[in-house]
């Protein structure tokens, strides 16, 4: 099927009528096709890119009555990561004082471990408001997952957990 097209100052020529609308429909739907791709494949990139480390935090027995200074947590990384590199530590949001802080080894497996202090009051805090505020546990005694997160130089993000017993004080 033809159809006559008018072009300025009554030129005229024929041409075939194509179906435009599918054309647009399907370079569209191209489009939306490889934006999703590309935002899942950012996705990914973002997922793996998470760091898990080793935590370990002392005291492992944290009594909510606690009258001590700090909270200590040692940080280890995969051998292909260097703790010297991580710049922002978090328990939950509590963040890490800026000193003292040490690299070292401390459980003695070969690996380097950063240490770094919590507020001791801050993290009972922390622990009462948003873990037992809302779920009041059953009983004297409760263990409790704390997460330890930060960042590295290059902007890679780490986070690692540490279970710690809790002594709840008697009312």
């Amino acid at each position: 099927m033809t159809h006559k097209v008018r072009l300025r100052e009554m030129e005229t020529y024929e041409r075939k009528k194509t179906p435009w609308l599918l054309y647009l429909m399907i370079l569209v739907a191209l489009v939306l096709f490889a934006t999703v791709l590309r935002i899942a494949q950012i996705g990914a990139q973002i997922e793996t890119s998470m760091i898990t480390a080793t935590v370990d935090i002392k005291p492992d027995t944290i009594s909510l009555g606690m009258k001590g200074r700090w909270i200590t947590a040692y940080i280890e990384l995969p051998e292909s990561y260097d703790v010297n590199d991580i710049n922002t530590v978090l328990l939950g949001f509590i963040p890490s004082e800026l000193y003292p802080r040490h690299v070292g080894d401390y459980d003695d497996d070969g690996i380097p471990d950063l240490m770094v202090k919590f507020d001791a009051n801050a993290t009972i805090n922390y622990i009462w408001t948003k873990i037992y505020h809302m779920n009041p546990p059953e009983g004297r005694f409760d263990d409790v997952e704390l997460t330890v997160s930060g960042e590295l130089d290059a902007g890679m993000s780490f986070e690692g957990n540490d279970m710690v017993r809790v002594i709840i004080l008697e009312d």
